[in-house]
């Protein structure tokens, strides 16, 4: 149900405006509210609503007039704890109309830049949409990567390792 509610909300705020933009706001002013001093202070039934919508107000002194006026929804509405899911599912409205697709790249160390674009541009071309991935370390591989995509899992080499493994007579 909750995640029901905050794909209404998200959806709104989508079709008023879509932009990378906006989304980068929305984040922004999501982290400052979701830390848990902030949360727990937009949530608690002890703090009058007049001093929410204060805080709200002084919070927002830069936001976009759209941001403002949807925040002020949420707390009308005694929403605020859909905020996570709201960005998530605005981000994933984006991507489908930017026709991008993310996921993540496991390796034991940050993989180089450039391996990283090309795994990227190889399966943008698989996909025929814009890959974005994001790395993650994990130690438990020993070279090359992994890559999880919407439950597509991709394995590979990367050219470093098999240069190296070639140098120590493996091939």
């Amino acid at each position: 149900m909750k995640k029901r509610k905050s794909e209404i909300y998200a959806k709104a705020l989508f079709e008023l405006e879509s932009s990378s933009a906006l989304l980068s706001h929305l984040k922004n002013f999501a982290e400052i509210f979701m830390e848990k001093k902030t949360f727990l202070f937009f949530l608690s039934l002890s703090v009058p609503f007049s001093e929410k919508k204060k805080a709200l107000e002084e919070s927002l002194k830069t936001a976009p007039l759209l941001l403002k006026n949807f925040f002020f929804i949420l707390l009308d509405n005694k929403k605020f704890s859909l905020l996570p899911d709201i960005v998530q599912t605005y981000r994933e409205l984006l991507d489908e109309k930017n026709k991008v697709c993310r996921g993540l790249i496991f390796s034991p160390q940050q993989p180089a830049k450039e391996e990283k674009e090309e795994i990227e541009r190889l399966l943008g071309q698989f996909f025929k949409k814009k890959v974005a991935l994001e790395p993650k370390e994990d130690k438990k591989l020993i070279a090359g990567f992994l890559v999880d995509i919407g439950g597509y899992i991709f394995k590979g080499a990367s050219e470093q390792y098999l240069k190296n493994f070639e140098k120590l007579g493996g091939l």
